[in-house]
């Protein structure tokens, strides 16, 4: 089948860890280019940590790095190579290579990255036209911070985003356990690299994509960094709230933990608000009747609006209002994401080969295309499962050579090829999702 995906054609060396670089580097895999993987089991990535369901002990560690879900959402589409660069022949099959890359796509410190001997003046050495993106913590050597260690959830905070969550009068909630800076930050990245793609295309020039995850974090803020400098007014931590509109909020609803979140930005709204509550007297009390005397009286306003959430689920109260123009939307968790429809209308959900697993579930993209649409035709790779390609066929390596490399131990192979598992929440997620292809072969449990 022809691959008419709009990157197709395009190869990537990705010398990824953890989340940014290798998000950037998935976006590209789903429309279609070929990214390739660097990795090594003596210096493993944090996502090759292993499923907490698996036993460990009855598979190895090598098997147990390629079961984490997380590995699927940051390798799906892509191939990998388990190859120790720091050894002779690694750093010279890492020189064959990138002739037949177009984009060098990194997200180790840039120290790490120099001391590879694969800084940007070395690499352009190798591959004149190269795409070479940095997507490091704090940027280039002009750069003050330029040898400081940076992970997402210390980026949050440095950059003032945790200064935004939580309550006024405690201290900032954080948002580490999503990591959104390296998220945001990979998406930027794959946009950077896009521009210097079309540049190099139509001039067959190269160029250094210098992407600072500090600065880039900083940007998302900027309406609240010149709200400061025009106004001189601070936004900090505001709760559920924002400070113009009221109501505004999160209202506990029918079962355990649940909420349902309502915006009202007019009086139109509110009124619209006031008549599908049934509680019309709303509109009438003074506290109540002006924007200004809402916010005045906000924390009164949300206990009788809560009063009334109480006794319907979120889906009730999403569907009455949203019905009467009000913006409102149930606060979903994990589980209602992966059974809601406009998900999986969307195509969100993809189930795809996988070689441990026979086939796996992976997050789709959101970016539609519909001329050339972009899709997943793998889940993630096992560690090493592609040296034989990418050694063999792209660098040239002999079978005999490509042994020897697994001998010395600068290459590893897939570990176990012939181990196959089943992830244990198959039998039933599979109910919540039944347009996709689940497998029917029954592999070992956990």
């Amino acid at each position: 089948m022809t691959d008419n995906r709009p990157l197709a054609g395009v190869r990537v060396f990705e010398l990824g860890i953890a989340i940014a670089g290798p998000q950037c580097g998935r976006y590209l895999a789903h429309f279609g280019a070929e990214v390739i993987r660097i990795e090594c089991r003596k210096y493993p990535d944090g996502t090759r940590r292993g499923a907490h369901w698996l036993r460990q002990h009855k598979y190895g560690p090598e098997v147990w790095g390629d079961t984490n879900p997380t590995v699927n959402e940051q390798l799906a589409g892509k191939k990998s190579i388990d190859i120790n660069l720091k050894k002779p022949k690694g750093a010279e099959a890492a020189r064959r290579l990138i002739p037949k890359c177009d984009i060098f796509l990194a997200n180790y410190s840039a120290p790490a990255v120099t001391g590879l001997g694969l800084d940007y003046e070395a690499v352009r050495a190798i591959k004149p036209d190269i795409v070479y993106a940095l997507v490091s913590g704090f940027g280039g050597t002009s750069s003050p911070y330029y040898s400081y260690l940076a992970w997402g959830p210390n980026q949050s905070p440095l950059a003032g985003l945790d200064d935004l969550t939580g309550w006024p009068d405690r201290e900032p909630s954080g948002i580490a356990n999503c990591s959104y800076p390296d998220y945001a930050n990979g998406m930027l990245a794959a946009f950077a690299v896009l521009a210097a793609l079309d540049h190099r295309d139509r001039t067959g020039q190269g160029q250094f994509v210098d992407l600072s995850q500090f600065e880039a974090t900083v940007s998302l803020l900027g309406p609240l960094l010149l709200n400061h400098q025009i106004n001189g007014r601070i936004i900090s931590r505001t709760g559920n709230r924002l400070d113009w509109l009221a109501p505004q909020g999160v209202y506990p609803c029918l079962g355990h933990d649940k909420w349902v979140a309502i915006t009202v930005s007019t009086e139109a709204e509110w009124k619209a608000l006031c008549r599908v509550s049934e509680h019309q007297e709303w509109s009438e009390d003074p506290r109540f009747q002006s924007v200004q005397s809402r916010l005045t009286h906000h924390d009164e306003l949300d206990e009788v609006i809560a009063e009334w959430t109480s006794q319907h689920t979120s889906a009730e109260v999403t569907e009455l209002l949203q019905r009467a123009g009000v913006a409102a939307a149930p606060v979903m968790e994990s589980m209602a994401l992966a059974a809601d429809e406009h998900l999986q209308s969307r195509d969100f959900w993809v189930v795809a080969d996988h070689a441990r697993f026979g086939k796996d579930i992976v997050t789709g993209n959101p970016v539609h295309l519909s001329k050339t649409p972009g899709y997943v035709d793998r889940a993630s790779p096992a560690e090493g499962e592609d040296n034989d390609y990418v050694l063999g066929e792209l660098c040239g390596y002999s079978p005999s050579e490509i042994m020897a490399m697994a001998e010395d131990g600068t290459i590893r192979p897939m570990a176990s090829p012939e181990t196959k598992l089943q992830r244990p929440y198959l039998n039933w997620i599979r109910h919540l999702m039944p347009r996709l292809p689940w497998p029917e072969t029954e592999y070992d449990e956990p």
